[in-house]
């Protein structure tokens, strides 16, 4: 059996046993059609003037009467999944379908056909769908459809149905990632059009310590952004703080509820000043040499009571190797440098990030940060 074919036997049960639960609450009524939870057609109505219980044989039998209803149709196909051949299932999943495009089970069938058939194209219309159609198994479409993308020719039918940003969008190439094995080549057309799972395969990436191979992607994806102006590279990336879609770690990302993105351009924290705590961090490429630090800030910051300490460290881990600490903030935008130096063979990539540091005494302090910049800085006079 398929993959698909087990997913559907699976999926197909699980909403059947909802649907049973829904009619038999809908049949408990002995009231005519006018007064029910649902408004049943006049088949149905008819099995619940006789007594009460529609069973499959009379749901049927009363078919002729109504014969826009799907309700006899599905009622064959929940009986047919098992035992009956693939062209009868297909033929009652048809007609469920037509009379009935919400239908969860009919689509599962024609899709498992289509796939059987070759049929690529008509699978992901018949199948995509039921993302919608059944969100609480959205996570095991997801896995079907990321476990059917190592065929190319399905894999190509997505993309260019990603470029719409579907709904389902997001679930598969979560899945995708969390599956692996396929080449973060073959991943990155994928993804540059939904932002929201970026994040998650730059993360996979950095973990396996691909730091090189992640900021390429996130290049490709930043420069993606379909009628956004040209964006640039900047080190860091968008040094005016800018809330965007971009993701991290290559971007800045809040490191606390204490951090938020100004509209206008920044980022405010409020630190309570009882705890270290990470607030702001942002990761880029940057080689041995020396740089200066530039950052626009302004705020409140007390020695003894709270304050805040910017630190660069190697991405990869370790210890910071330069480290300026913000003991006192003025009320008006004040431009302040720190300069710090890369040895040699250190690291590739750098994580800048902003900290909050308790005092002797806690007391809350606030900072807000207009920009960040880094520049290379002069050499020294007497050095080599």
């Amino acid at each position: 059996m398929s993959v698909l074919a087990r997913s559907v036997l699976a999926l197909v049960f699980v909403a059947l046993a909802g649907v049973a639960g829904v009619y038999a609450a809908a049949t408990a009524s002995k009231d005519m059609p006018g007064k029910l939870l649902f408004p049943w057609t006049y088949a149905e109505a008819g099995c619940l003037a006789a007594d009460g219980d529609c069973s499959s044989t009379e749901l049927i039998a009363n078919a002729a009467s109504a014969p826009l209803s799907f309700r006899p149709f599905a009622v064959r196909l929940a009986d047919a999944l098992e035992s009956s051949a693939s062209a009868e299932k297909q033929a009652l999943a048809a007609n469920v379908l037509k009379r009935n495009a919400r239908s969860v089970t009919a689509r599962l069938v024609l899709g498992e056909a289509a796939l059987a058939a070759g049929d690529h194209d008509r699978f992901l219309s018949v199948f995509l769908p039921v993302f919608d159609l059944d969100r609480a198994q959205a996570a095991a479409y997801a896995d079907v459809l990321a476990t059917l993308s190592a065929d190319p020719e399905i894999r190509s039918g997505i993309a260019a149905r990603l470029e719409a940003s579907p709904s389902w969008s997001q679930a598969y190439l979560s899945a995708l990632t969390r599956r692996g094995g396929m080449p973060a080549g073959e991943l990155i057309p994928l993804l540059r059009h939904v932002p929201a799972a970026q994040g998650q395969f730059l993360a996979r990436l950095t973990r396996q310590g691909s730091w090189d191979v992640a900021y390429a992607a996130f290049a490709e994806f930043v420069t993606a952004t379909a009628g956004a102006e040209p964006i640039v590279l900047t080190t860091p990336f968008n040094p005016g703080l800018r809330e965007q879609a971009a993701p991290a770690p290559f971007n800045w990302q809040l490191g606390s509820r204490s951090a938020q993105f100004v509209p206008e351009g920044g980022v405010y924290v409020f630190y309570e000043g009882r705890k270290p705590e990470a607030l702001l961090s942002q990761t880029f490429p940057l080689g041995p040499g020396r740089y200066e630090l530039i950052a626009e800030q302004s705020g409140e910051a007390g020695e003894t009571g709270g304050y805040f300490r910017w630190q660069a460290a190697c991405a990869a881990g370790g210890a910071p190797f330069a480290a300026f600490d913000v003991k006192s903030l003025k009320a008006a935008r004040d431009r302040a440098s720190f300069s710090f130096e890369i040895p040699q063979g250190a690291c590739d990539f750098v994580t800048l990030s902003l900290r909050g540091v308790p005092g002797a005494f806690p007391r809350p302090a606030r900072i807000e940060i207009s920009s960040v910049r880094i520049s290379s800085a002069p050499q020294e006079e007497n050095a080599p």
